[in-house]
C-alpha cells in the first residue's frame, strides 16, 4: 500500500502535463490512445508496466490552418507535423520495479512520424470534424531469466521485439449544447516478438512454500517455459475518449492475433484525472493522471483483472 501511494504522489500530486504521449494503454503497455501537441519539452513517463519513457517531437515546419467551422473567420484548427522519439526503460523480471534489487532493465525506442493538433480554436460544428494520426517504427530488447521447461537450464534472456504501430484520431463534430467532446480512437500494430503470454513464473524451491494443493512464493525469478523468438502479432484496438468536466473515462477493446495460432481481446476502461475542464474553444488535452483496467480473454474465459496506473512529467 505504501508503493502504491508513493506512485499516486508522484504522479499525481506532483504536477503533470500531457504533451506527448500515450493517453492510455492496456495491461500490456499498448497504447489505445496516442495523442501529441506542440511543445519544445521533453516529456517523461512513468507507469506500472514500463518505469521510465523519455520522449520529444521535433515539429518539422510552419502550423497548417484549417477552418472546420462555417461560421468561424479564423482558423478553427492548426496542424503540425514532425518527427518524434521515445526512449523507455523495461523491467521484464517484475513490476515491482520500486525493489530496486529486483530491477532487470530492458530497452525500447521509437522512432515515428506524426500529424497533430495543437489546439481546436472553435466548436467543431461541422460534420467532419477533425482528425489526428501518426505511425512509429520500434524495437525492444527484453533481459528476464528463463528455465527451459525442455532443457532444465536457467539462463538469462535477451528476446527481441520489432514492429510497426498507427493510430488514428477523430474528434467528433461538437454541438453548441454539447456537454463532453468526443474522440473516436482506431490503432493498428505489427509486432515480431517473443511468446511472452506462453510463459509461467517460477521461483526456486528453496524460496517457496509447497503443500499438496499449493506452491506459495512472494517474489518469482523468472520466467518458465520454451521461450520463442519467432512470433509474429497482429494487433487492432478501437477506443471512444470522452472529455467530461474534470474526467476523461477511455472505454476501449483489442483484439490480437498470433502466428501460432493463438488469439486474445481486451476489453477495458481507462480513466484520467485532469487537472482542468476542458473548455468548448481554445483548448488543449490538459495535465492528467491515469488508472486503467482490463480482462483479457483467451477463447475459454476471461482473466483476473489487470490494472494500470500512468502519468507524464514535462521538463
Amino acid at each position: 500500500m505504501n508503493r502504491l501511494l508513493l506512485i499516486t504522489y508522484f504522479l499525481f500530486i506532483v504536477p503533470v502535463i500531457v504533451l506527448a504521449q500515450d493517453n492510455g494503454v492496456d495491461s500490456k503497455n499498448m497504447s489505445i490512445y496516442t495523442y501529441y501537441t506542440k511543445t519544445d519539452n521533453v516529456n517523461i513517463q512513468l507507469s506500472t508496466v514500463q518505469p521510465l519513457t523519455v520522449s520529444r517531437v521535433f515539429q518539422t515546419g510552419p502550423a497548417h490552418h484549417y477552418v472546420l467551422d462555417d461560421a468561424a473567420h479564423t482558423p478553427t484548427v492548426d496542424k503540425f507535423f514532425g518527427y518524434s522519439i521515445a526512449v523507455a526503460m523495461l523491467n521484464s523480471g517484475s513490476q515491482d520495479y520500486l525493489d530496486f534489487k529486483k530491477l532487470r532493465p530492458g530497452f525500447q525506442m521509437k522512432l515515428g512520424l506524426q500529424c497533430y493538433i495543437d489546439t481546436i480554436f472553435y466548436r467543431l460544428n461541422t460534420r467532419y470534424g477533425a482528425n489526428s494520426w501518426g505511425f512509429n517504427v520500434t524495437y525492444k530488447l527484453d533481459n528476464l531469466d528463463v528455465y527451459d521447461s525442455g532443457t532444465n537450464l536457467e539462463q538469462t534472456r535477451y528476446p527481441s521485439s520489432y514492429g510497426l504501430e498507427s493510430y488514428f484520431n477523430w474528434f467528433l463534430p461538437v454541438s453548441q449544447n454539447a456537454l463532453c467532446h468526443k474522440v473516436i480512437v482506431l490503432t493498428a500494430a505489427y509486432n515480431h516478438t517473443w511468446n511472452d503470454d506462453d510463459l509461467l513464473n517460477y521461483q526456486n524451491i528453496s524460496e517457496a512454500t509447497v503443500t499438496s494443493n499449493v506452491v506459495a512464493f512472494k517474489d518469482f525469478r523468472g520466467r518458465y517455459g520454451v521461450l520463442k523468438t519467432n512470433i509474429s502479432n497482429l494487433r487492432f484496438s478501437a477506443a471512444m475518449p470522452f472529455y467530461v468536466n474534470h474526467f476523461n473515462p477511455i472505454p476501449f477493446a483489442v483484439y490480437n492475433s498470433y502466428s501460432n495460432n493463438q488469439w486474445d481481446y481486451h476489453l477495458g476502461l481507462f480513466m484520467n484525472l485532469l487537472a482542468q475542464v476542458v473548455p468548448s474553444t481554445n483548448f488543449k488535452i490538459p495535465s492528467a493522471f491515469g488508472l486503467g483496467v482490463d480482462w483479457v480473454h483467451t477463447g475459454s474465459s476471461f482473466s483476473q483483472a489487470n490494472f494500470i496506473l500512468k502519468g507524464t512529467l514535462a521538463l
